[in-house]
């Protein structure tokens, strides 16, 4: 039979593990925590670097999209300026004239269309009525 003395010479790592002192232990188990870490560090670098190369590509996105549109309205902003200028150059025209210079869809509510009603009221500025 095998005895006891036996097993313990054949399974060296059972007998050395036992064995340690509880110092060692410690400082294995420091050892493990400083990677662990170092690891979870290094994770949060990689990510934050990912992150501020995403922020950096939208933020270059988003300025050439506005330097598109600052452009669109360079080139734009000129047509527009001339077409309000001369439909307020039509009201004016149509106002000296006594003519209809607010267009009919400005009309107040719950009145009627009798123009006839409202000409010398208060109204007659604000409402054109066919």
């Amino acid at each position: 039979m095998v005895g006891q003395a036996e097993i313990a010479e054949s399974l060296p790592c059972l007998t050395q593990r036992e064995s340690k002192p509880g110092a060692q232990r410690l400082g294995w188990l420091a050892g493990e925590l400083v990677v662990v870490f170092i690891g979870v560090s290094a994770a949060f670098v990689i990510d934050n670097y990912r992150d501020s190369r995403g922020q950096a590509a939208e933020f270059h996105q988003a300025l050439s999209g506005l330097i598109a549109e600052l452009n669109r309205t360079e080139t734009r902003g000129h047509e527009f300026a001339d077409n309000i200028t001369s439909k307020v150059d039509e009201r004016e025209k149509a106002d000296r004239n006594h003519q209809r210079a607010i267009p009919g869809y400005y009309r107040m509510p719950g009145f009627d269309s009798s123009a006839s009603r409202l000409r010398g009221t208060q109204w007659s500025h604000l409402v054109w009525c066919d």
